[in-house]
């Protein structure tokens, strides 16, 4: 490095390296196949690569209806745990931001 002892100064405006399409999302929860009606569906949120922040994860109902999931984030990893319980049959489509 050009300036080895170079420091930045406290408060100095720092931008965070973020990439949100780097989150990936597994498990039988997103499965096209496997869920039950009225059983739980959980499946997990890696945000390693992504960077900080916030991790928001909408679930899409066969009658088009949106319903925001809660991310639990999992202890000492970036990863989270999310939960639904389908009430109809039929494709539901999950969105992680």
């Amino acid at each position: 490095s050009q300036f080895p002892k170079a420091k930045l100064k406290p408060g100095a405006p720092l931008k965070p390296k973020l990439n949100p399409k780097k989150a990936r999302a597994y498990g039988p929860g997103i499965e096209p196949t496997g869920n039950q009606v009225l059983r739980p569906a959980v499946f997990t949120v890696d945000a390693f690569s992504a960077g900080q922040g916030q991790v928001t994860v909408y679930l899409d109902h066969p009658d088009g209806t949106r319903e925001e999931l809660k991310a639990e984030p999992n202890e000492g990893k970036k990863t989270y745990s999310v939960v639904y319980v389908p009430k109809v049959m039929g494709p539901h489509k999950v969105t992680v931001l």
